[in-house]
């Protein structure tokens, strides 16, 4: 039985939740058996909330302040999205 149980709710595309992943791969490589990840589906922008406007200038901003210095830090590479999917179907694929 482990002793601590972990669960995270994202999605495909949102890169927050891409962010927590090295984060996740330390907690179970020191704790072992002892963790219990559970991931879980969230559709970030289900229908019909609109999806983002991608040539926002906020939302480039947000990516590179926010987003790739994080991502550096983590080791990962990640690049600004020409689009931002839908990810209903990837999440039913998956499930």
């Amino acid at each position: 039985m482990p002793s601590v149980a972990l669960d995270i709710w994202s999605d495909y595309v949102c890169p927050f939740c891409r962010l927590v992943q090295p984060a996740v791969a330390r907690l179970r490589a020191e704790l072992g058996d002892s963790v219990r990840v559970t991931w879980r589906a969230f559709e970030l922008r289900p229908e019909p909330t609109p999806s983002l406007d991608e040539n926002r200038e906020y939302f480039a901003r947000l990516f590179r302040a926010g987003i790739l210095p994080r991502a550096a830090e983590s080791g990962l590479t990640m690049h600004f999205p020409p689009k931002h999917p839908r990810t209903r179907r990837a999440h039913a694929l998956t499930a």
